[in-house]
């Protein structure tokens, strides 16, 4: 009941909240501890159609690959998340290219931090409804109906 509360006090879709997906807090790629936005001039243009999915980070680890497909990231600047869509290859040292969907919906600047770890996406609930069942036992189950919002 406690989670069925604190849902129902976000009142359907009016309350966003913020949550950690528990299965998707680690990356599968070997980043480092502090990457950030590297040389990012030009990389946000939401009318042209091979821009806003590829940037530079520095601060990787520099062993491959840096950032696998599937993994998730959020710039200190935004609130969406986003998630790399190719494995990536370091160029130099510590610095990759990475290539992101969906397309960058806001810019980013340069030595932007960037989360990679324990990812938190801004939600609401998908309806302004709230179902529950309870069924005989000891376990109970809930099911989130989720939709992010920036």
């Amino acid at each position: 009941m406690p989670y069925f509360s604190f849902l129902l006090a976000r009142r359907g879709q009016a309350d966003p909240f913020t949550i950690v997906v528990p299965t998707l807090t680690v990356p599968q790629g070997q980043w480092g501890n502090s990457v950030a936005v590297y040389n990012p001039q030009s990389v946000y243009d939401p009318a042209a159609a091979d821009r806003g999915r590829t940037f530079y980070v520095s601060g990787l680890q520099g062993t491959e690959p840096a950032a696998k497909a599937g993994d998730l990231l959020k710039f200190a600047g935004h609130s969406k998340v986003y998630m790399v869509t190719a494995d990536s290859t370091l160029i130099s040292g510590t610095f990759a290219q990475i290539t992101i969907e969906p397309a960058l919906v806001a810019p980013i600047a340069h030595d932007e931090a960037i989360t990679v770890r324990k990812v938190p996406f801004t939600v609401v609930n998908l309806s302004d409804n709230l179902n529950s069942s309870i069924t005989a036992g000891p376990f109970y189950s809930l099911t989130l109906d989720l939709v992010e919002v920036f």
